[in-house]
């Protein structure tokens, strides 16, 4: 598995699984990433009961939701993307 170089990273998945008051107490990370990643997509991957408080913040372009369930299923209409960076809940 080769490094990925910092300057080719152009996708960004932040994971949040948990509860409202983390994902909140995240947005600050997500702020820091967007700043150090001007020009790359962000998506975040949140659960349906946390999806609103992400909608529309400016740092993220694209929001995943899935529905509490064992397996993560991607909403119909997206198409298989490969991320560069994937970061875990922080």
């Amino acid at each position: 598995m080769k490094a990925t170089d910092i300057n080719d990273i152009k996708k960004i998945l932040l994971i949040r699984r948990d509860n409202i008051d983390d994902i909140v107490c995240t947005t600050p990370a997500i702020h820091a990433v967007r700043g150090k990643y001007p020009d790359a997509k962000i998506g975040v991957l949140v659960n349906t009961y946390n999806a609103d408080a992400v909608t529309n913040n400016p740092d993220i372009d694209e929001v995943y939701v899935y529905e509490r369930v064992k397996v993560w299923r991607r909403n119909a209409g997206h198409k298989r993307e490969q991320q560069n960076l994937t970061l875990p809940p922080l």
